[in-house]
């Protein structure tokens, strides 16, 4: 696969056929775990702080000294080192410049693979270049500053007991999600007391492995003596998360249902699991260790839960839960608005460095209208599907029976890639996992695949740069929907069209919510679908009901058929507000996405609105109309005969 094009709000439009980055999820997924569960570590496992760690160093180099360190590297088709820089700028990434390294202005170790261009490979060492004695210490951690961006890239800090001859390997950033982005700085620390303790001629390597990777910069690297007591809250989830990596024993059918979502349509919240995920990175046993959940409602009391006490030995890691909670709060179908959930953890014993124990913080909403694990007006990234024949899913699973009757999406519209008028795409929603075989207990169902929703991105609503504009699409009919079922909602660009159609994705979302098919490329999965990780499209379902609760995505007006439709141009449109509205705009546009037709409707009051009467001199054919508040839009479609 190639890589995600990435384009900078600040940076430059680069035009070249791209294809997203994905990881193929057709492999069986791994098993939930119980209350208290203990993984024996085989390697030392990193954790993130926000500051320095604070123990006794005996080594240190900030690269002030270049010449304490050597390079070299198998990097094609050109060869790529890293080099040693005080650039503060030099980030690809526009939004991690100036560098935040502490100590940069004297030098800091950086590798840059991003002007290597599609089809490069980067694999670059950067090595201390005399030993380390270590032979005075028994208990020893690593610890570094660092700034990156992930795209396919496997970051490993090698530690070598010989001079050099061997190494052994320590992978680190395993949980930063694809096109994600590190603190800046983030502070890695690792427990390596098994490896380098007690060792008098050690050295480190730092080995960044990629295919067209973004880049990684690392300053401050200290080996400090590891404090007795350090436990680090490496994750933490308020639904019945699947951890990724771990033994298997059910497929995909049954982990869609028990995901995390950012919203939550009202009447499908389910009772939580919130899991913490802790590592004892100190160098004795840790007792008593509690991940406290605590949970805030959008009104009333906040409530705390606190996972059953655990032990962990050194290198241990213990996924701690507190299963099947139903919050006072989710009385009713749910309270609508935000929820906030954070979690920290604690132990017996006090904590060297209470930097990496939490908080974890997470969101959620309850809304009237839809489904969603999207951010919202929040994005991180956008794919450009120039043209690649493909379509983008989103999936989810409802708690209670109940009935979808629009297909939501964003589009945005940036200096550097503009969305154009007139550009064609098709919404369609499905049932049944993509990524499990056919069968009676998947079975597939395209819902409108005779009669796909199109849609035309038109001249009124994208004209604000950055701007996510929300377009709501009538499904032809309504679709009962089933708990326990996988569904899917779906926009595809068809093969030779949009070459200039942007939406936007957020990422380090529930993994393997998203999907995309590549009609070139059916390699992934039974059925040619490939997984984007932790990224996820603004595509959601749901169905048109009560007051909203005044976020900029919900819907909170309705826009009915035209009377009749097809018309000879004499027709009407009935609307409503559920809030008050400012600046409603009325347009008509062709299929070209031109506008041809467009009323001020101004400010408005809440409730049924005059009917919308038309006369219209317009040629016969096919034309979208839609009422436009802020950067939400209803569309419809209208046939005209003469």
């Amino acid at each position: 696969m190639k890589k995600i094009l990435y384009v900078s709000l600040m940076g430059v439009f680069v035009a070249a056929t791209v294809v997203a980055q994905t990881n193929q999820t057709h492999q069986p997924l791994p098993k939930k775990y119980a209350s208290v569960d203990i993984v024996p570590a085989s390697k030392p496992t990193a954790s993130v702080m926000a500051n320095a760690a604070k123990g006794t160093s005996f080594w240190t180099d900030d690269f002030s000294a270049p010449a304490n360190w050597t390079f070299d590297n198998t990097s094609s088709p050109n060869p790529l080192d890293w080099e040693i820089i005080n650039n503060i700028n030099a980030s690809p990434v526009a939004a991690l410049n100036p560098i935040g390294l502490t100590s940069a202005a004297n030098g800091f170790a950086f590798i840059n693979g991003d002007p290597e261009g599609e089809g490069s490979v980067q694999n670059a060492n950067i090595t201390s270049a005399n030993s380390i004695d270590c032979s005075a210490f028994s208990n020893i951690s690593l610890t570094f500053e660092q700034v990156s961006r992930n795209f396919q890239t496997t970051y490993t800090v090698l530690f070598s007991i010989d001079g050099g001859t061997t190494w052994i390997s320590v992978p680190v950033n395993t949980d930063l999600a694809v096109n994600t982005n590190t603190a800046n700085p983030g502070v890695v620390n690792l427990n390596v007391s098994s490896i380098i303790g007690n060792q008098p001629n050690v050295r480190i390597r730092f080995n960044f492995t990629a295919n067209w990777g973004w880049f990684w910069a690392i300053d401050n690297v200290a080996l400090i003596q590891t404090p007795s007591n350090d436990i680090a809250l490496l994750s933490a989830y308020f639904d019945e998360y699947i951890l990724i990596g771990q033994d298997v024993d059910f497929v995909d059918v049954d982990y869609i249902p028990n995901m995390e979502y950012s919203s939550y349509r009202q009447g499908q919240v389910r009772p939580l699991t919130f899991i913490g995920e802790v590592s004892n990175q100190g160098s004795e046993a840790q007792t008593g260790v509690v991940v406290t959940i605590t949970f805030t409602p959008p009104s009333g009391p906040a409530q705390t839960w606190t996972t059953t006490p655990a032990a962990i030995a050194v290198g241990e890691i213990a996924v701690l839960t507190v299963p099947n909670i139903t919050p006072a709060s989710f009385a009713g179908g749910g309270t609508l608005g935000d929820y906030a959930v954070s979690f920290t953890v604690t132990g017996d014993q006090t904590d060297a460095f209470p930097s990496n124990n939490g908080p974890i913080n997470k969101a959620f909403s309850v809304n009237t209208e839809y489904m969603a694990n999207d951010r919202g007006t929040a994005w991180t990234t956008f794919y450009p599907t120039l043209g690649q024949d493909v379509i983008w899913g989103n999936r989810f699973a409802y708690e209670q029976a109940d009935d979808v009757n629009f297909i939501q999406f964003a589009i945005i519209s940036t200096t550097q890639a503009p969305t154009l008028a007139g550009e064609v795409v098709y919404l369609n929603m499905s049932s049944g996992s993509v990524f499990e075989d056919e069968g009676p207990n998947n079975v597939m169902t395209r819902y409108f695949a005779g009669d796909e929703i199109e849609y035309i991105t038109e001249e009124a609503g994208f004209s604000s740069v950055n701007e996510v504009n929300w377009i709501t699409m009538m499904l032809p009919s309504t679709v009962a929907v089933s708990p326990g079922v996988v569904y899917q909602a779906e926009l595809e660009v068809p093969a030779g069209g949009s070459e200039y159609l942007w939406m936007p994705f957020s990422n380090n979302q529930e993994s393997i919510a998203s999907t995309l098919y590549i009609y070139y490329d059916l390699s992934s999965g039974p059925q040619g679908w490939w997984s984007l990780g932790a990224n996820v499209p603004s595509l959601r379902l749901g169905k048109t009901s009560g007051v909203g609760i005044g976020e900029p995505s919900d819907l909170n007006f309705k826009l009915g058929q035209n009377y009749p439709n097809p018309s000879n141009g004499n027709t009407r449109i009935d609307w409503e507000l559920l809030v008050p509205a400012k600046n409603v705009q009325f347009t008509i546009s062709d299929v070209t996405g031109k506008t041809v037709y467009a009323k001020d409707l101004g400010d408005r009051p809440a409730g049924v609105q005059e009917p919308i009467e038309l006369n219209l001199n317009l040629a016969a054919g096919n034309y979208q109309y839609g009422l436009t508040i802020g950067n939400e839009r209803i569309v419809r479609k209208m046939v005209l005969t003469k």
